[in-house]
């Protein structure tokens, strides 16, 4: 049963008691009560709506396309066209090298740190992820749940041993809650259904995959977080001379923190 066939049912309520003269105060209090849960229910969901939307546009981009990669980019051009600049002016060698691998450290230290907070950001909109992909509270006016738990367990009470069977192989379990999925089990077992092992094993799948782990959203932030970490290994094992980033026009180049390969090359 639906918010609205329950206002519906309600309004019917109020209509008739208004025919045979009852006060009518009290209902429509209920009436107004249900109607601003209903708007406060629309504006939450909005809210978890697009909550939804930001991290999953927030995240799409590869780490090395983003605009943080493209400075990067910009950054290390610079430092190449001070060193040839330097060169051109006969400047002494080995102080060129000083001052550029002491840019190219800075540069790398900024871009591992950068590393570290896009890994704590996809760490928090993870979080987000999983606690707003469905309503937080299913079940946030109890008279609809249990009205239609209700229906349910009559619907369930009056099948036959004869006709469970049937019954079961035309229902879709994914749209079912937990507690009508237990109903299920229980009322199989009672008929000692073979089918009851079919609803238990969706039961163990359903609560072992979250269904928020199988959008396209959550493999996006999975796959970004294993890039971010295989970077960050990459500098914990001293391994940085090169690494990949994109250049304005939106193509992967990797740069070289070589520093006397780079002199010997200007």
């Amino acid at each position: 049963m639906t918010e609205s066939n329950l206002t519906e049912k309600i309004t019917a309520m109020r209509d008739n008691m208004e025919k045979t003269g009852v006060n009518t105060d009290a209902l429509n209090t209920v009436l107004k009560h249900q109607a601003d849960k209903i708007n406060n229910d629309n504006e939450t969901e909005q809210a978890r709506k697009s909550t939804l939307a930001s991290i999953m546009n927030n995240n799409k981009v590869d780490y090395r396309f983003s605009e943080f990669s493209q400075k990067m980019s910009q950054s290390y051009d610079n430092i190449i066209q001070y060193a040839k600049d330097a060169k051109s002016k006969h400047i002494e060698l080995s102080f060129i090298k000083e001052n550029v691998n002491k840019m190219f450290n800075e540069l790398k230290e900024a871009y591992f740190d950068n590393v570290d907070f896009q890994l704590e950001k996809i760490e928090q909109d993870k979080k987000l992820f999983s606690e707003n992909y469905q309503p937080k509270n299913p079940y946030d006016n109890p008279l609809v749940e249990l009205l239609k738990r209700q229906d349910f367990k009559a619907n369930l009470e009056s099948i036959s041993k004869t006709n469970f069977d049937n019954y079961i192989d035309n229902l879709d379990f994914n749209k079912l809650s937990n507690y009508e999925i237990n109903l299920l089990i229980a009322k199989g077992r009672s008929f000692e259904s073979p089918n009851t092992n079919k609803i238990y094993a969706f039961k163990l799948e359903k609560n072992r995959l979250k269904p928020y782990q199988n959008t396209e959203t959550w493999k996006t932030l999975i796959s970004n977080e294993h890039q971010l970490n295989a970077l960050k290994l990459q500098k914990q094992q001293n391994r940085i001379n090169r690494i990949q980033v994109a250049t304005k026009s939106g193509k992967i180049r990797s740069i070289d923190f070589d520093v006397q390969h780079i002199l010997n090359q200007i």
